[in-house]
């Protein structure tokens, strides 16, 4: 399923570095990291800790409460990126522009749930 979303997502918007992450679809909590293309490891600890802890822009908790399926960093900030925790410490130091979050579903809502990070150079 990850490779399959990574593709159907990179042929619809086409992107520099993917993450894939499962979450518990009852706590909307972090379970793992499912692939990784062009975005580093080790910056995990670091993601995990500003999508739990921190106040930022379009959490996935946000999203899949309010029902949306996709947003970018750049229109949740109205363009002022430097906003955003997660730009200033993650998107912006590996030489990327911008953030698309995606929400996708594995079966019915209440299954395993994947969220996407697709960070571009320029969109």
């Amino acid at each position: 399923l990850a490779q399959e979303l990574t593709r159907v997502l990179k042929r619809a918007v086409p992107f520099d570095g993917v993450g894939l992450f499962t979450v518990d679809p009852a706590t909307l909590l972090p379970t793992g990291l499912v692939v990784s293309h062009g975005i580093d490891l080790d910056l995990t600890p670091r993601f995990i800790e500003i999508e739990l802890r921190e106040p930022d822009f379009i959490k996935f908790r946000g999203l899949a409460r309010r029902g949306r399926r996709a947003a970018t960093l750049s229109d949740a900030t109205r363009g002022d990126l430097e906003q955003s925790v997660r730009y200033r410490d993650l998107v912006r130091p590996k030489g990327f522009d911008d953030e698309l979050r995606v929400v996708a579903h594995a079966g019915p809502p209440a299954s395993a749930t994947r969220r996407a990070c697709c960070r571009r150079r320029t969109w």
